[in-house]
């Protein structure tokens, strides 16, 4: 964010970040916000309040499950739970971002991608592929050879005994 010498403290720090934000018309993006507790949940809401920015909260279906307070509705959270303007649920992964990174690995085979698509069947799917196919390249590498389906094979049974 180009905060230099940024404060220690959250309070300083908070607004430090809302006068960087302040008139930008941005969106701030919090991946792994199911983590988040209700003081942190509660900084974000001021931060967006007071500067306008967008904020996306992304993460698991607790996300969702804390901004509404879960089933009790707590007072508390009225707040937070108020300003939610879309819900959007992810249940699978999409055939164009396997592809893509399918693509950025330079998987031209049919094999390759059958072995990676497969895997986006499965919880976690990018991130599964992610670290199948480095380590699928670094036993590629080791052997001096390019990056093959066998390579992505044996990255998968060494990973998590998944045989294709």
């Amino acid at each position: 964010m180009g905060i230099g010498d940024a404060p220690r403290r959250s309070g300083q720090l908070g607004r430090a970040i809302r006068r960087k934000l302040r008139g930008t018309n941005g969106i701030v993006l919090i991946d792994e916000a199911d983590h988040l507790d209700y003081s942190v949940l509660e900084e974000l809401r001021i931060l967006q309040e007071e500067t306008g920015v967008g904020l996306a909260l992304v993460g698991n279906h607790q996300v969702y499950g804390k901004l509404t307070g879960g089933n009790s509705r707590n007072m508390d959270f009225a707040r937070l739970f108020s300003r939610i303007a879309k819900k959007v649920s992810i249940l699978k992964t999409k055939k164009a971002d396997v592809d893509a990174i399918a693509d950025a690995w330079g998987l031209n085979k049919n094999a390759e991608r059958e072995l990676i698509h497969a895997l986006s069947e499965k919880p976690g799917a990018l991130r599964t592929i992610s670290h199948t196919l480095r380590l699928a390249a670094m036993f590629a590498h080791g052997k001096n050879e390019p990056l093959s389906d066998g390579h992505i094979r044996e990255a998968i049974k060494d990973l998590e005994g998944f045989s294709s």
